[in-house]
């Protein structure tokens, strides 16, 4: 069975606010001009003073607090001299004052909310002067899942332009009892720096099943789902054939990614809308009343976000503790894969050969899965490439940029019904030695390098050499070397074109080199640890016996005793090759 984190049952959710309400969001953004209104006065500026700051708001006050609890200095900054909203993008210049209409009760309410607001400070009277310029967001009334009616700034087009937080909190605990500490040391801390607890707002008894932002969470049965009224009659009006002005289209747009993660591949299957829509080639403000006719592509993008089942069935929850790790690469010429000290490689043929590099390598993590699934299936799973491309189409479940790249599309179907989950991350090339040694070709005999504690057991029983013979930059036992490719190596290349030192040797020598290497040690009267085959119908095997000068000692069959890449490849049939350390003295 695949490993989880036991997710803890206790569920309890609050809400806090600082001293930043939706009011004086507004007031704030009323007087900034965009970007430059991003941080807080500079460093230099004078620290205002502590009625100042008490002005400023609770969080302020308790300054001192949270300069104990070493809080990062632009947190301090910020609570000295007070806190400017952050844009992404500058917002849209005046246009005109946004008038909120009411009659009667509805009056009445918005009336006293605004006074009510005016009372705490949270919002501010503009200014005849100041009437004509900054940015107005509309103030209305809805209807009360309770009954009655509830005040509303609609600060939506503004939080276009804005880096936005969230002020809502979720505490997952292993039990009632610890989540009742839990809540009551997370409230006594939240208050002591300044925060004020809504209490109307939050649930502070332990469940086991809660509603957190819109979504149902249920920790009995660690699943996840939401319940999107809107979504269904938004996408249910994308009638094939029917004209619709384009301004729903950005609006079922936006509607889809408060879903995203608590709907399985939710973000792929949002894909082909997108598709869609910029296939349309219309501008979102220029085009905002101009009617689209749904084609048969845009009624079957949506045909899930139609169905209630694909809306709630839900995610589970907890950690992912364990992934199975598959590094991959690709080449021009082919393509490699390792995982857990297994390799696996393969040849384009002409078909492919023509292929861009990036296609090449999602079909190169496609493959690996493949070949590896009977080790990989119902696990968690980890692709490692140096490909940043196939990393995004991995984890944001594919893109628009690439139409060869949909194939991601593919790749991730077929990974949700064989494996738990896929994620990928980057890996430097030059760290992707094992993927790209098969993508490249198959290992070379002469490169295999022995296991360190193998190593440690020859020189425990011999001796330890001073020179290893046959060597690279990645497989030398011995500080001196010489290398059969390395121009940098420290004993310079080919061992058999330069004398030997007359000191205790090492050599793990390509096949076609033992007969040789035995020739010179029997020559030069050397004495040597070699690493060979112990294969019967070998001819070294008759040359080795006359020169041995101790018993020779037959390795420990293990699979990972000869490997490759720094330890990423080993070798497929390491009892094959029957390695044995031989003695051996001129």
């Amino acid at each position: 069975m695949p490993q989880r984190t036991q997710t803890p049952p206790g569920l309890i959710s609050s809400e806090v606010s600082g001293p930043i309400s939706a009011g004086q969001a507004w007031a704030a953004c009323a007087v900034g001009s965009g970007p430059k209104d991003q941080f807080p006065p500079q460093e230099g500026a004078r620290a205002p003073s502590t009625v100042e700051r008490l002005s400023l708001g609770p969080l302020s006050a308790r300054i001192e607090r949270w300069r104990s609890l070493t809080a990062p200095e632009w947190v301090v900054r910020t609570l000295e001299r007070g806190y400017r909203l952050q844009f992404a993008t500058t917002p849209p210049r005046f246009h005109r004052v946004i008038f909120s209409l009411a009659k009667g009760e509805s009056a009445r309410i918005l009336q006293e909310e605004i006074t009510t607001l005016l009372s705490k400070g949270a919002v501010r009277d503009i200014p005849q002067e100041q009437s004509q310029c900054g940015f107005y967001s509309k103030y209305f009334l809805v209807p009360k899942k309770g009954g009655g009616l509830r005040p509303i700034l609609d600060l939506w087009v503004l939080n276009q332009h804005l880096r936005s937080y969230i002020d809502d909190w979720l505490l997952l605990s292993e039990s009632e009892i610890m989540g009742r500490e839990h809540t009551r040391l997370t409230v006594d801390h939240l208050m002591a720096l300044g925060f004020t607890i809504n209490y109307q707002k939050s649930v502070l008894e332990p469940a086991q099943a809660i509603s957190f932002i819109g979504i149902a969470l249920n920790s009995t049965c660690l699943s996840v789902d939401r319940v999107k009224k809107k979504m269904l009659s938004r996408a249910g009006i994308f009638q094939l054939g029917t004209y619709l002005p384009f301004r729903k289209c950005p609006q079922m747009l936006g509607l889809m990614p408060s879903s995203l993660a608590v709907i399985p591949l939710g973000r792929l299957h949002m894909r082909e809308f997108q598709r869609w829509v910029a296939s349309l080639r219309l501008n979102r403000k220029r085009h905002t009343h101009r009617h689209i006719r749904v084609t048969a592509d845009c009624a079957a993008a949506l045909h899930c976000w139609r169905n209630p089942t694909f809306l709630t069935q839900g995610v589970s929850l907890g950690a992912v503790t364990a992934r199975k790790v598959v590094t991959t690469d690709a080449s021009l010429t082919g393509w490699g894969s390792t995982h857990e000290g297994r390799a696996v490689s393969g040849s384009w043929d002409s078909q492919h050969r023509g292929a861009h590099i990036n296609w090449l390598e999602l079909l190169a993590a496609f493959l690996a899965l493949r070949h590896f699934l009977p080790l990989l299936r119902n696990h968690h799973v980890l692709i490692r490439t140096d490909n940043t491309t196939v990393v995004a189409y991995i984890n944001r479940q594919g893109g628009l940029r690439s139409r060869p790249l949909h194939m991601a599309r593919r790749l991730i179907m077929w990974s949700s019904i064989n494996l738990l989950s896929l994620r990928a991350t980057h890996i430097p090339g030059a760290l992707n030695l094992g993927a790209d040694l098969m993508s490249r070709g198959n290992p070379q005999y002469g490169d295999w390098t022995l296991h360190p504690h193998v190593v440690t057991q020859i020189w425990t029983r011999f001796g330890q050499p001073q020179v290893d013979l046959f060597a690279s930059r990645e497989n030398a036992q011995c500080p001196l070397y010489f290398s059969l490719r390395d121009q940098e190596a420290p004993l310079v290349v080919d061992a058999l074109a330069h004398n030997w030192p007359h000191a205790l040797l090492y050599a793990f020598p390509p096949l076609a080199l033992i007969s040789p290497t035995l020739t010179r040690v029997r020559e030069k009267g050397l004495t040597m640890i070699l690493i060979a085959p112990r294969w019967m119908r070998s001819h070294w095997l008759a040359e080795i016996m006359p020169f041995l000068w101790s018993e020779p000692w037959p390795r420990p069959l293990r699979r990972d005793q000869v490997s490759q890449a720094r330890g990423e490849i080993f070798h497929p049939y390491p009892e094959r090759l029957d390695l044995w350390a031989w003695p051996v003295r001129g």
